[in-house]
């Protein structure tokens, strides 16, 4: 029997119509030992990527998608440390609040940028103008790439 139909059996309304919660999988996961307890994290529609994921192969517990993406955001931000480069405070604003996008949406477009909490310091041209137009694209499609991943 596959984790999946192991933890589906042990939700209440196994039978259909469902009306399974993405917390009660993870709960489910957690009951069964297969997955981590993460006391006080509220698991959304996102979070269902880690099952997912752990349920094709791709990995080896099932992971909450913040977990996931912070993890990524520290590891990207390391390399880009040793490879010389330095954020300011304000670059840092930017760059933790794509993060966060990610974290709550699962992807990231430049569209974004014109949204809130971006609108608080310019958008788009906000973005440009405290990266830089030549480094902003490569920046973006990096960072998304990593985060995304």
């Amino acid at each position: 029997m596959t984790c999946w139909r192991r933890a589906a059996s042990t939700l209440p309304n196994a039978r259909p119509p469902h009306q399974w919660t993405p917390g009660l999988l993870w709960h489910a996961y957690e009951r069964l030992e297969i997955a981590s307890k993460h006391p006080g994290l509220r698991y959304g529609p996102v979070d269902l990527i880690g099952l997912i994921r752990f349920e094709l192969g791709l990995d080896q517990e099932p992971r909450p998608h913040r977990t996931v993406v912070e993890e990524r955001y520290g590891a990207w931000l390391a390399r880009q440390e040793q490879a010389g480069a330095s954020f300011s405070a304000d670059q840092m604003w930017w760059l933790d609040r794509i993060k966060d996008i990610v974290i709550t949406s699962a992807s990231f477009s430049t569209d974004d940028l014109d949204g809130v909490p971006f609108t608080e310091r310019g958008g788009t041209d906000g973005f440009l103008q405290t990266f830089g137009i030549d480094w902003s694209q490569q920046l973006l499609t990096d960072l998304n790439r990593t985060l995304t991943a």
